[in-house]
C-alpha cells in the first residue's frame, strides 16, 4: 500500500541463544524518484525495559488493590467489635443484653442464631433467637417451645464441658432425621432453614 505500518504489539523476537526479546516495530516505503515501491525499511526497537515496568506497574497494582481489600476487611471487622462491645454494656439486663447480641451477630456471623444458658439447676434456657428470615425465625422459636434440648445431651453443654467449639459443616437429612423426636420435630427444624452448625 505504500504507507508506513506498524506490527502487531507484544511482537517477539526469538535470539539464535533462545531469547525472547520484547519489539516495537514498523515498516516504511522506500520508493524511487518516480513513487514506485523499490523496497521496505523494517524498524526494531527493544522494549525489555518498558515491558519490565508495565509488568511492575502491573504487579504494584495488584498488590495495592489487595492491600486496599485486606484494610477494608479489618476495619469490617473493628467496626462490628466495637458494634458487639456496645451491646455487651449497654444493659446490665443479661436477657435483654444477648437478645440484642443475637440480632446483631445476624446477618454478620449467620442466617440463623440461637443462644442457650445453663442454668444454676443444670437446665438449658434460650435466652435469645434471631433469623434474617421471620418464618425461620418463628420455627426457631417454636422448637424452643415445644422441644426444649436435652440438657445432658445438648450441644450446648458438650461444648461448656469440653470447652472447644463446635462445627458441622453440613447440616444433611440424615443429621436432622437422627436429631428429630417425630415427625412433626423434623418439620420443624428443616423449616428453621439451617444448613451448617
Amino acid at each position: 500500500e505504500g504507507v508506513i505500518v506498524g506490527l502487531a504489539n507484544h511482537t517477539i523476537l526469538i535470539a539464535k541463544d533462545g531469547r525472547e526479546i520484547p519489539i516495537d516495530d514498523s515498516g516504511a516505503p522506500i520508493r524511487t524518484h518516480d513513487g514506485t515501491v523499490a523496497g521496505v525499511i523494517l524498524v526494531f526497537r527493544d522494549v525489555t525495559e518498558r515491558w519490565t515496568m508495565e509488568r511492575e506497574r502491573a504487579q504494584l497494582l495488584i498488590q495495592e488493590q489487595e492491600a486496599r481489600a485486606t484494610v477494608q476487611a479489618a476495619n469490617g471487622k473493628l467496626q462490628f467489635l466495637t458494634r458487639v462491645s456496645t451491646v455487651l454494656v449497654a444493659s446490665i439486663d443479661y436477657e435483654e443484653t444477648l437478645g440484642n447480641l443475637a440480632e446483631l451477630l445476624v446477618p454478620q456471623m449467620g442466617d440463623n442464631c440461637v443462644i442457650d444458658l445453663i442454668t444454676s439447676a443444670s437446665s438449658l434456657e434460650r435466652v435469645a433467637v434471631a433469623a434474617t428470615n421471620p418464618a425461620r425465625e418463628e420455627a426457631l422459636r417454636e422448637l424452643a417451645r415445644r422441644y426444649p434440648p436435652d440438657p445432658k445431651g445438648s450441644s450446648t453443654r458438650q461444648i461448656v464441658a469440653q470447652k472447644t467449639p463446635r462445627i458441622v459443616p453440613q447440616l444433611t437429612d440424615d443429621y436432622y432425621t437422627a436429631a428429630a423426636q417425630s415427625p412433626e420435630h423434623l418439620e420443624l427444624m428443616k423449616a428453621s432453614g439451617g444448613t451448617s452448625l
